[in-house]
């Protein structure tokens, strides 16, 4: 008999342990599937973005390559507080806005003008320019490189993940400033 009873209770705990651990896992599984959905989102702006900006895409291991290979200017979109805490090697900084800015805006750029940009980016309109900005869905990194496109530069790239997947990579970052 209490073998019968022990039998039943393992039944039983085993049962609800089973719902528990389905119940948990398919939780995960709805969260996994939200994640992607949004990954999704996020990335196919990205592309529309480069389409509609007239720009390429890169991402941080191309990006290392090209550091060391290439004559380009790299440019941190970011705000200079962010530049001066933690940027790639070599990059300058000119900040742009995180939501998108069709006409130029001084006070959105640190009141710099679009003769200040175009005296950054050099007179050499084939130099490769690449802009980049902390996080996937940033709307600076595009900002930059769309403004670029329409003065006429022509060979333009931003850094998809940014500064954040830099870091994720394992890439190192510098400092600047005191």
């Amino acid at each position: 008999m209490k073998k019968k009873v022990a039998n039943v209770i393992l039944v039983i705990a085993t049962a609800i342990c089973f719902y528990f651990v389905m119940d948990d896992s398919s939780t995960r599984m709805k969260d996994s599937y939200k994640k992607q959905y949004e990954n999704e989102k996020i990335t196919v702006q990205i592309a529309r973005d480069a389409r509609d900006g007239g720009y390429s895409l890169i991402m941080v291991d191309e990006l290392n390559v090209l550091l060391v290979k290439s004559n380009l200017v790299l440019i941190d979109t970011l705000p200079e507080k962010n530049f001066q805490k933690s940027h790639i090697k070599g990059a300058i900084n000119f900040q742009f806005p995180n939501d998108l800015m069709e006409k130029w805006d001084k006070e959105k750029v640190n009141g710099k003008s679009v003769e200040d940009f175009k005296n950054l980016l050099g007179k050499d309109n084939n130099k490769l320019i690449i802009f980049y900005s902390n996080v996937l869905k940033s709307k600076r990194a595009h900002n930059g490189a769309m403004w670029a496109k329409k003065l006429g530069y022509d060979n333009i790239i931003r850094l998809c993940g940014g500064i954040y997947s830099w870091r994720g990579a394992g890439f190192v970052t510098e400092k600047s400033g005191g």
